[in-house]
């Protein structure tokens, strides 16, 4: 299922509001706020101990039936951090012009639905999945590289 594209712009933002709460929250407890709605701890602890961690698994397992990825794109904070240094991050994709044939199965396969990928290595919404390395049908066109 696709949601509306005037909805995506709207909709990415709201990891942003959740990483400033969580942050905002973090300067007065002693322990990090994530560790008490992470899903990925709610599902591989198998440490169900609170109702607002068995909200946030059930959140997590809905919307990833009705939306791929819809926890990575609209609702994660650690998404939201590292998209905002993805663009000064020292280990990063760099495509090499001359080989690339502009196929467009990087922009398919990419999970984050980012378009035009390899003009976009560096967007904010890129979670460095290496898909588009993996998928790419011309040998050494995209390259991970630190630097």
């Amino acid at each position: 299922m696709q949601l509306p594209p005037k909805f995506d712009p709207w909709l990415r933002s709201l990891k942003y509001l959740i990483l400033a709460i969580i942050l905002l929250a973090s300067t007065r407890s002693v322990y990090p706020p994530l560790r008490d709605i992470c899903p990925a701890r709610a599902l591989f602890s198998f440490q169900l101990n609170t109702p607002l961690l068995i909200s946030v698994l059930i959140v997590f397992v809905i919307t990833s039936m009705v939306n791929r990825l819809f926890w990575c794109k609209y609702l994660c904070p650690f998404g939201a951090f590292l998209a905002i240094f993805n663009k000064i991050a020292p280990l990063g994709l760099i495509i090499n012009q001359s080989s690339c044939t502009t196929c467009g199965r990087c922009d398919t396969e990419c999970p984050m639905g980012i378009q035009n990928v390899p003009e976009n290595l560096r967007s904010a919404e890129c979670i460095q999945c290496l898909e588009c390395l993996e998928i790419c049908a011309v040998q050494d066109t995209l390259e991970l590289k630190l630097g």
